[in-house]
């Protein structure tokens, strides 16, 4: 028999998949330690390549300096890092210079978050060159509860920025485009950015924020969360219909009327968020297909369908919430529009025929989220249909909906991923669950993720001797790469360890 061997590109996509799934730090320890044990060339040319994204390493804490230094030594070299720094610069900066990076260290993002209200030549030149000059490249900046002016910085200081964040920053709308303009940078957030009060309730004083970003050509994401100052909505719809860079806009704090007779061209704009409530008086002024790929409709009128299904054919995952009818859902599930993600937050009951039957007209759902609380009979119809498409469900139950749908659960060929978040109310025994969870992991090899989070204590006696049966099932599941039944991460130490070595997050 010839063995073909793969390329090293394939292991490094193929792990680089695991890192991303990841969410505990004992399991990227664990990746890392067995990549690096398997060979020297696995040592040297493999996990140097790997991103860990979600290895944030915070510095200038001392106990931090030492992981991502033994990171680092250990071949780990492409990392997010994230930077505090705070008035008391002169101890951080010393303990920063023990850190040895070597020159092929890449990291992934570096967020420097700075924090001082008043900021001098010296401490400038200081923070530059001591701390941010550690590193090729700051990606985000973020600067916070600054109430200064920028001249003490350094003319580089902001070289290299693609994200600039302020927060709670007493500065003038001048100095922040003064700053997009130097960094020419790709994203800007202002969060309660201006803060100082000018004694003008009534002004739109953001607007020249907006205005200023109508003509901007680097700015690919623009998010504005200041509740202090206004800005007026006939502004927000200049800057949509004219800008052609953004593709993610935040919005909050609209006010003034909305003019009718103006109408919205834009197909760049990918992410849209504003007040649930309010986000369609934007939609409906859109005159021309759109880019949107994700928004929250809030609720849904019947005026809202065939909007939707002639100008944003684009959008992959939708929110549905408020007070939307069955009827509208149904409507908008029966477009069978590109939407991959769909999310149903409601107050209306959820009518299992109608829902199942109408979820069976669409293929191109891959992902189901249902916050309501979903009746026996819908979520059995739904089992029962086994929706070739539809491979996430995410739902509220009652614990009793779970011991009574085990047995569609055990062998459904489509789902890969099931969470189940459970009432307030337990009406079910701990060992009723952990019988049921059992069944389903033994006999279910399909699933790659599963969480059931419904133990908030420590196991004990008996009901522990079953997660000891638990973690033989899921040694013999090869599929399984998340487990979650506890909350609060009161995971016993047993399962805790197990779940590690085998690299499956929890």
């Amino acid at each position: 028999m010839n063995c073909q061997i793969l390329p090293n590109y394939v292991f490094i996509k193929i792990l680089n998949y695991l890192a991303r799934r990841a969410n505990q730090r004992k399991i990227y320890f664990k990746l890392i330690e067995k990549v690096s044990l398997v060979s020297k060339e696995w040592r040297y040319k493999i996990l140097p390549k790997l991103r860990f994204t979600h290895l944030t390493c915070y510095l200038p804490h001392g106990m931090k300096i030492l992981e991502i230094q033994s990171l680092v030594d250990r071949g780990v070299f492409i990392l997010p890092i994230r930077i505090s720094l705070s008035a008391e610069i002169t101890s951080e900066s010393l303990s920063l210079k023990t850190l040895q990076l070597p020159n092929d260290f890449i990291a992934s993002t570096v967020v420097a978050t700075i924090s001082f209200e008043n900021l001098t030549d010296k401490t400038s030149q200081q923070v530059h060159n001591e701390i941010l000059g550690k590193f090729k490249k700051i990606t985000t900046m973020d600067i916070v509860n600054f109430n200064s002016t920028f001249h003490h910085l350094t003319p580089n200081f902001f070289d290299g920025i693609r994200k600039l964040e302020l927060s709670s920053c007493n500065i003038l709308i001048e100095t922040i485009v003064d700053i997009v303009e130097r960094t020419k940078g790709e994203s800007l957030l202002l969060r309660s950015t201006p803060t100082y009060n000018i004694g003008i309730k009534n002004e739109y004083l953001m607007d020249s924020i907006y205005k200023y970003c109508e003509g901007n050509q680097t700015l690919k994401s623009l998010s504005v969360y200041n509740f202090h100052w206004k800005g007026s909505n006939s502004a927000a719809i200049s800057l949509i219909h004219n800008n052609s860079t953004l593709t993610e806009l935040n919005l909050t704090n609209l006010c003034g009327d909305m003019p009718s007779d103006v109408k919205i061209n834009n197909r760049m704009i990918k992410r849209f968020y504003y007040e649930s409530s309010r986000i369609k008086d934007f939609l409906r002024l859109w005159d021309s297909p759109s880019a949107l790929e994700y928004t929250s409709l809030g609720t849904l009128l019947p005026d809202d369908i065939p909007l939707i299904r002639n100008n944003f054919k684009s959008l992959s995952s939708v929110v549905i919430s408020g007070s939307t009818s069955i009827e509208l859902i149904i409507d908008l599930i029966l477009l069978n529009n590109p939407i991959e993600k769909f999310h149903i937050d409601v107050g209306t009951k959820l009518y299992a025929n109608e829902l199942v039957k109408a979820l069976q007209f669409n293929n191109n759902l891959t992902e189901l989220y249902i916050s309501n609380i979903l009746p026996l009979d819908a979520l059995s119809q739904f089992l029962n249909s086994q929706h070739p498409t539809i491979r996430s469900l995410r739902t509220t139950l009652v614990s009793s909906t779970l011991i009574q749908v085990k047995g569609l659960l055990l062998d459904h060929k489509i789902l890969e991923k099931l969470a189940f978040v459970f009432s307030v109310t337990r009406d079910t025994k701990p060992t009723e669950i952990i019988n049921t969870i059992t069944e389903i992991i033994k006999h279910n090899h399909k699933l790659i993720s599963f969480d059931c989070q419904y133990f908030d204590t420590q196991l004990q006696g008996s009901q522990l001797n079953q997660i000891i049966q638990l973690i033989d099932l899921i040694n013999l599941n090869p599929n399984l790469l998340r487990f979650s039944i506890f909350q609060n991460n009161n995971i016993p130490k047993v399962l805790q360890t197990f779940l590690t070595n085998k690299l499956i997050d929890f």
